[in-house]
């Protein structure tokens, strides 16, 4: 095993040295693993998981992210809000513009003219399920 933890090609078994001479030479000819597989025969599903135990290993990077396209919290995900904007809005024309507005990630929209409190707010997040 080198220093930083990563394993040495020559300590891989021969399957995963084989995998990586598979993969290797995919990235060089630039094809996408899932078209060079079906090329050459190979069973697509296997590669992948060659892939994900040669960078757990630490043989290969870890992937690599395209720039400017953050992820944001998945639905589901335990980590971000629940809703997305919670904006509480001062009107002159009550007619016009809401009181409130309280937006989820997936598009749908709670709106009033009529004011209230924060705990009535809290009250409504509960009541909808939506958990921060």
């Amino acid at each position: 095993m080198a220093k930083n933890g990563t394993v040495r090609r020559e300590e891989l078994s021969a399957t995963l040295r084989k995998h990586l001479d598979v993969i290797e030479g995919c990235e060089q000819s630039g094809e996408p693993l899932n078209r060079y597989a079906e090329r050459k025969g190979l069973s697509v599903h296997t590669l992948y998981q060659a892939k994900k135990e040669l960078r757990k290993k630490g043989v290969l990077p870890p992937p690599k992210r395209p720039r400017g396209k953050a992820r944001g919290p998945r639905r589901g995900d335990q980590h971000g809000p629940r809703f997305v904007e919670a904006v509480p809005r001062r009107s002159e024309g009550a007619a016009v513009n809401p009181a409130w507005r309280l937006r989820l990630p997936t598009g749908v929209v709670f709106e009033s003219t009529t004011a209230i409190t924060a705990d009535e707010i809290a009250r409504l997040v509960r009541v909808l399920g939506i958990s921060s």
